[in-house]
């Protein structure tokens, strides 16, 4: 019981040091959403508030090209004994993760740490399905230590989640009275619907250090004072551990780094400053358009005339009991917002592209004359630096998230898995697997751009006469230098009109043949 409270003393802690990053969460995706005008203008809004969403538009453009650059894993043997292994890996990884669904969990993430500044992923054994399981888990579930700068070096780290209550009846047996239901100060994001008729489940991993200096993560599940579950009391992991690769099971991927925080900085709090200030212009423009479009009129009392009438725009003729002059009735005009107004909000507008990487080449628009297709393909490349910047970030995230892979495969996958893999069936089994490969990490290309210019390049080399016959050998050593993708296929069939046009074998002649 002692070990409980000082579990739920360490939550305390926790969700107190990380409330104010909390706040941010939601700030950030009211940004997102459009909703960030209750930070801009105090007091009842109108409902006319302009929310032009240059933000969403970056972040959107941000998240296409993580998808066109969607990461596949290489794995590479130390030893020549682990060349099968890695070969068996490289083959059948990427269909289990098509298997898990994780496009959609790579989509995810993305959109979360593009708003927020870190993605989280969830790489679990899950005991029913005997699967393994990789999951999207939002920051507003995880608590580490404040002041850690990673969370594997967090003592505790506790992932919540909502149960409904007949379910935890039904998992956990036991009454669950009102008051264990959900607290408000763990899902603060969350609305009363949202919480009711919910319960609040904590994971508790924690480390506990084995013989020969390695750690072995352990578990615990409780909900308010309640242990639900503990691994330690379990033989098959009090002396091992939950998993073997001795880490907490998450990897936080961030946007941009901060010193002394796993947490990043995301688009929306690099943003956000700025897309208030287009949205303030954008009020002002819009109502000095509408008050400045509308025709209106100063009468003076005692004109004789129907101001009733006057504003009739459907009476074409207006009586009145007095002569009329323009010291009667008098238009009132307001007057035009000066010019530079609109040159500001445009150079806001610009100013935000340029800070959030938005240019509008990376959309396909271009100005000064620039039509060439080449010429557009090589903007777009070469603004792209960034994204390229961090989706090689992310990449070493993902790295992370298939060495947890491998070592779940091999610690769980303790019979033979058949997957089927390009026409055959392979076999899978946890014995014929390293967890000590080198893994590296590539992109599935899915950019037309990069496919035409790909293309445009193989193209090039038959017009130039580089598959023609007697031409293999020096096309071999042409492609080979090239960063092509799919080379080995043209190697191949190189090396086949290479042996088409090798000269035939002498024949031995008789006189040869009678001294053989």
């Amino acid at each position: 019981m002692e070990r409980l409270q000082e579990m739920r003393r360490a939550l305390r802690r926790y969700r107190d040091g990380l409330e104010g990053f909390h706040r941010e969460v939601l700030v950030n995706e009211d940004y997102f959403c459009g909703n960030h005008w209750k930070y801009i203008k105090r007091g009842q809004l109108s409902g006319r508030e302009p929310k032009t969403p240059f933000l969403l538009n970056a972040i959107w453009n941000k998240h296409a090209d993580a998808m066109d650059n969607y990461p596949v894993p290489l794995f590479l043997p130390r030893r020549p004994e682990d060349r099968e292994g890695a070969e068996l890996l490289g083959q059948v990884v990427p269909v289990l993760l098509d298997k898990l669904g994780f496009e959609g969990v790579y989509s995810d993430l993305w959109w979360y740490k593009l708003k927020q500044g870190t993605g989280c992923y969830g790489v679990f054994w899950d005991p029913e399905r005997e699967e393994i399981q990789v999951k999207n888990i939002e920051l507003m579930r995880l608590y580490f230590a404040p002041g850690a700068a990673s969370i594997q070096d967090s003592p505790y780290l506790f992932c919540l989640s909502l149960l409904p209550r007949e379910e935890a009846q039904r998992r956990y047996g036991g009454e669950w009275p009102q008051s264990a239901l959900t607290c408000r100060d763990y899902f603060a994001g969350k609305g009363q619907r949202e919480l009711e008729g919910k319960v609040v489940l904590v994971d508790c991993y924690y480390k506990r250090p084995l013989p020969g200096g390695k750690t072995a993560v352990q578990l615990a599940k409780f909900s308010g004072e309640r242990l639900l579950y503990c691994s330690e009391d379990e033989p098959a992991y009090r002396g091992r551990g939950l998993y073997d690769h001795g880490q907490y099971p998450f990897v936080l991927d961030p946007f941009i780094p901060r010193a002394g925080t796993p947490l990043g900085m995301g688009m929306a709090e690099i943003g956000r400053s700025t897309q208030s200030y287009i949205d303030r212009l954008d009020y002002l423009i819009e109502e000095n358009a509408l008050i400045a479009g509308r025709q209106r009129f100063l009468v003076k009392n005692g004109a004789g005339v129907d101001e009733g009438a006057l504003a009739d725009l459907s009476r074409n003729f207006i009586g009145c009991d007095l002569s009329v002059d323009d010291n009667a009735v008098r238009p009132l005009q307001a007057a035009p917002l000066p010019g530079f107004v609109q040159a500001h909000r445009d150079q806001k507008i610009a100013e935000l592209k340029d800070v959030l990487g938005n240019k509008d080449f990376m959309t396909g628009g271009v100005a000064g004359g620039v039509t060439a297709y080449g010429a557009i393909v090589a903007l777009q490349e070469a603004g792209s630096k960034l994204s390229r910047d961090l989706i090689a970030g992310s990449y070493r995230a993902f790295r992370e998230v298939i060495g947890q892979m491998v070592w779940l495969i091999r610690q769980f996958y303790t019979g033979p898995r058949l997957f089927y893999v390009g026409g055959a069936f392979l076999t899978l089994e946890g014995a014929r697997v390293t967890p000590h490969l080198d893994i590296k990490i590539t992109a599935q290309k899915k950019n037309p751009f990069t496919t035409a210019a790909h293309n445009q390049l193989v193209l090039d080399l038959y017009k130039q006469g580089a598959f023609e016959a007697g031409q293999a050998e020096g096309a071999k050593a042409c492609v080979r230098a090239l960063a092509l993708e799919g080379k080995e296929a043209i190697l191949q069939a190189l090396d086949g009109l290479g042996a088409e046009d090798a000269p035939p074998a002498p024949e031995e002649s008789a006189e040869e043949q009678i001294a053989l």
